[in-house]
């Protein structure tokens, strides 16, 4: 569809939206003032005059056609997408997003929302009439996405307030679900084109609950349809968590068509005007590469499809990208997908490497006693590192096997702040500059440091041809570096000065070179580094942070994750196991190491940790 002949047909589809906003094809639908419809493709796109700036969203096109509303998009496990649609009621696979393929399966339920929980599996919402605009809601759990249990009715010790059509559910971070749905009326307004017709105002209410079965409602009104802004319609919402940590929301507008507004708390809103898009039934994805992509529906009601004989018009459901906001700039793209499994054996240069190693992710809120989130951050990755930075983002480093970067550092970036586990991860390969070329192999175990004037300082191993020593370069985004001048850390008779890792304490850096014993160094600047004693008994150095005007080292030794508090880094003090190996999860072998720990402003801490991959 191009936009002359989108163009072409705004008053057909205009008479198309007034069928579909009076309820006559289903409950939620879009339709604009100016007579903007259901084309796919708005003219104009222009903001409401809010205080928040409108995204950009960019139109793509047709992705199924056919008689499809409600439309929810989600990932299997085999890294393909489900789209569950109303209408026909029948379930989209696709590859990529894109090209899409309609099943014989059902849909689990009409208007569903479907979220991947974090350990593994899927939950399904969705309403269904039970009376004049009133509305049960109802849940139901699958393993694979496919296959679905029993549907079980949500609960409230508000009922009164708990009911509503078209649920959106996101899980926030501290592992509790937020629902948003849209109510209707009483109260009714009369829209100008339509004189003496009474329509009932909708509006966007939540919820919230920590099992996803009783939930209790937020109090208020989240976007109030009956405001002018919206012109008595906002319904039909979706809900993301974007790279920045805030909330966003997609939502049917009476005024702006498919609308937009934004959260700091998921509570408040501020409008953005509109998305620039004309439709029903907004959802957004965001995905692996960081592609943030809107589907939504356009709907043609049977009385007036002998209109649309021979234009443009086609039914079914669309798309629309837009970047990420960050910080008022584009979202980090992904340079790679991280792989999944082992490498194949044929690539192995021993039992235990990156090759058939991973990197999981553990949460704490006292850095000590570890809850397992199951993410997986990597497979075929090693000798994790990682940093939050001054803006908030978290960056971790590690070895990787996959064949497109094999034996290189790559570094995934989280900009959503204490919103990480809702936000998409950016995968980075990272360069360093100036590195001879007569060096052997790659720089490998990353250690990296953030300091005073901004900018980052990577340490790490690479043989320049007489041994492995510890090097440094410098960046100012923390993925591209040049290698500074000199060595770091080398003993003299020792070939292999491995695993490099630091605490600066009162103004001193501390150099740590693990092995069978920890090898110790200290500088005042990072760079020239003074020999000190080795220190013993403690298992091998991973990584170390400030807590509370102290500091703790995690180590690890037989099959387990150790804690080591110190004040001076020279004596360290035994906290004892931290994190144990879960063999019974089937996410990890029979040993756990390699800890990298950061604390979070809300004082929460993250592991992420290494572990063979079962198998």
């Amino acid at each position: 569809m191009n936009e002359k002949s989108v163009m072409k047909n705004k008053n057909l589809v205009l008479g198309i939206l007034i069928l579909i906003i009076l309820g006559v094809v289903f409950v939620s639908g879009c339709v604009t003032e100016d007579g903007d419809g259901a084309d796919g493709q708005n003219g104009n796109g222009e903001e409401d005059g809010g205080e928040a700036e409108a995204a950009n969203w960019t139109f793509e096109g047709l992705r199924v056609s056919g008689e499809f509303v409600d439309p929810e998009v989600f990932q299997l496990p085999d890294g393909s997408y489900a789209m569950h649609t109303c209408g026909l009621g029948k379930v989209a696979y696709s590859p990529n997003g894109l090209t899409w393929t309609i099943s014989e399966d059902d849909v689990i339920g009409e208007g569903s929302s479907i979220l991947k929980l974090p350990n593994d599996g899927y939950r399904a919402w969705w309403s269904v009439p039970k009376g004049a605009e009133t509305f049960d809601m109802l849940t139901a759990v699958s393993n694979d996405g496919y296959n679905w249990g029993d549907e079980t009715m949500l609960t409230s010790s508000n009922m009164e307030d708990f009911y509503g059509a078209l649920p959106a559910v996101v899980l926030s971070l501290d592992g509790t679900y937020r629902m948003y749905y849209t109510r209707t009326g009483p109260d009714t307004f009369i829209k100008s084109d339509l004189p003496g017709v009474e329509l009932f105002i909708k509006r966007v209410y939540s919820a919230h609950s920590s099992d996803g079965l009783v939930w209790e409602p937020d109090p208020g009104i989240r976007i109030d349809g009956g405001e002018e802004a919206d012109g008595g319609h906002a319904s039909s919402c979706d809900v993301y968590i974007r790279d920045d940590g805030k909330y966003e929301m997609v939502y049917c507008s009476n005024v702006e068509g498919i609308g937009q507004a934004v959260s700091d708390d998921g509570l408040n809103w501020t409008r953005m005007g509109s998305t620039g898009m004309d439709g029903a039934d907004p959802v957004v994805n965001v995905f692996s590469d960081g592609t943030v992509r809107m589907y939504y529906a356009v709907y043609i009601p049977e009385s007036k499809k002998q209109d649309v004989v021979g234009s443009d018009i086609v039914a079914g459901i669309y798309s629309a990208t837009r970047e990420t906001i960050v910080d008022g700039e584009g979202q980090l793209s992904s340079d790679f997908t991280p792989p999944s499994g082992a490498a194949p054996q044929s690539t192995w240069l021993g039992e235990s490497g990156p090759w058939n190693q991973r990197v999981m992710v553990a949460t704490s809120s006292d850095g000590l006693s570890w809850t397992r989130t199951n993410q997986i951050l990597s497979d075929q990755a090693s000798v994790p590192d990682a940093l939050v930075d001054s803006r908030g983002w978290i960056f971790v480093y590690w070895n990787t096997w996959y064949e497109p970067c094999r034996d290189k550092i790559v570094v995934a970036i989280n900009t959503g702040c204490e919103n990480w586990a809702n936000t998409n991860w950016a995968y980075k390969v990272a360069t360093i500059s100036g590195i001879p070329s007569e060096w052997l192999g790659e720089a490998v175990d990353p250690k990296c440091v953030q300091l005073d004037n901004g900018s980052f300082r990577l340490y790490f191993t690479h043989d320049s041809g007489d041994g492995a020593r510890t090097y440094s370069a410098i960046s100012s985004d923390g993925i591209n570096f040049t290698l500074e001048e000199g060595v770091r850390s080398t003993i003299p008779g020792e070939q292999w000065v491995l695993d490099p890792t630091t605490l600066f304490i009162d103004n001193t850096w501390h150099l740590y070179n693990a092995g069978g014993i920890n090898r110790h160094a200290t500088s005042s600047d990072g760079l020239s580094f003074t020999r000190q004693d080795d220190i013993t008994g403690t298992g091998m150095f991973s990584n170390g942070l400030k807590i509370d005007g102290e500091y703790r080292m995690y180590t690890f030794k037989d099959t387990s994750i150790y804690a080591y508090q110190t004040t001076d880094g020279y004596t360290f003090t035994s906290e004892g196991i931290t994190l144990t190996a879960d063999p019974a999860s089937g996410y990890e072998s029979d040993s756990v190491f390699e800890a990298a720990v950061v604390k979070l402003s809300d004082d929460s801490y993250v592991m992420f940790y290494g572990t063979l991959i079962p198998g």
